[in-house]
């Protein structure tokens, strides 16, 4: 009787098992078709820009404890490895409230909380901080890549994954230690977002968007989008990506694009965007405009 029911036991948890794997592949399947459909219409509002005081603003970060939006400045230099590199702190009025919370960081881009711990990309290394004292704790760096041009990080339970572009790779940050997570068919490697299981992987130099699905199976959702840098979710599957070359664009549950925004002849970039659905704001750094500026998303 116990056999019977432990075989039945196991046959359940296989099926779960195996949906859970459907619901992961159904994402390259939705790729694979293509379907060519009119995207719905969408419509950028701008509300706020920043005081231009930020410099080479690069990515945003919400602190949900303090209520606040890091903002992460490479102070004029890309990727140089020049230590004045600095994370500011605003609102969501778009008040600078601190220009120079955290110091010490040279061209610091991608963010990511754990805790009161913040991460950052910061080119060659990722520095670990703490968020209290404001005071760097750890730089994190890789023996056998010389400038692996780290860009940006995303989280997936206690896991860090953090874009390289130059090495063209995924590391991640497990365990207080940095590990390669994923090397193969990407191309500059920069934005990333988990769906499920899935990392989404903006790519600047094959101006698409891929997934790599649990098993490494790499499939391309949308092409044609330029210099491939942020990505953030809209509602459920809808996502909004940017081109840092200063476009943003639209992309329904099929992997369908619009074109939404371009600050081209301004002569300001679109980098590490973040959209806040409860309070209907995406938030735009501007890179070479100095500011992050905020859009109502109108439907």
């Amino acid at each position: 009787m116990m056999k019977r029911i432990s075989l039945v036991l196991l046959s359940f948890l296989g099926m779960i098992a195996c949906k859970e794997q459907a619901k992961d592949n159904n994402i390259a399947k939705e790729a694979i078709s293509f379907q060519k459909e009119e995207p719905k219409e969408i419509q950028l509002e701008k509300i706020w820009e920043t005081d231009t005081l930020l410099t080479t603003a690069e990515s945003v970060l919400y602190d949900k404890t303090r209520d606040r939006i890091l903002v992460s400045n490479c102070n004029q230099g890309g990727w140089k490895m020049d230590g004045d590199g600095f994370i500011a702190e605003i609102d969501f009025d778009g008040n600078i409230k601190t220009l120079k919370l955290i110091e010490g960081l040279s061209s610091p881009k991608g963010m990511a909380l754990i805790s009161d711990t913040l991460y950052v990309a910061d080119s060659k290394e990722i520095a670990k901080i703490d968020l209290n004292a404001k005071k760097i704790i750890k730089r994190f760096a890789l023996e056998d890549v010389e400038d692996p041009q780290f860009n940006d990080i995303v989280k997936k339970g206690g896991t860090l994954y953090i874009s390289a572009c130059n090495a063209k790779s995924i590391y991640k940050i497990k365990n207080d230690s940095l590990q390669l997570a994923y090397k193969g068919s990407l191309s500059r490697p920069n934005g990333l977002l988990f769906r499920n299981d899935s990392l989404f992987v903006m790519n600047s130099k094959s101006q698409d968007l891929k997934a790599i699905s649990k098993d490494e199976q790499v499939t391309t959702l949308t092409k044609d989008i330029g210099a491939g840098d942020g990505i953030t979710k809209l509602n459920g599957e809808e996502l909004i990506v940017s081109d840092w070359n200063g476009q943003l664009f639209y992309i329904d549950q099929k992997f369908n694009k619009k074109f939404l925004l371009d600050t081209q002849k301004e002569g300001f970039n679109t980098a590490d965007i973040q959209y806040f659905e409860d309070k209907n704001l995406l938030l735009v750094p501007t890179f070479s405009g100095n500011t992050v500026a905020a859009y109502r998303v109108k439907k």
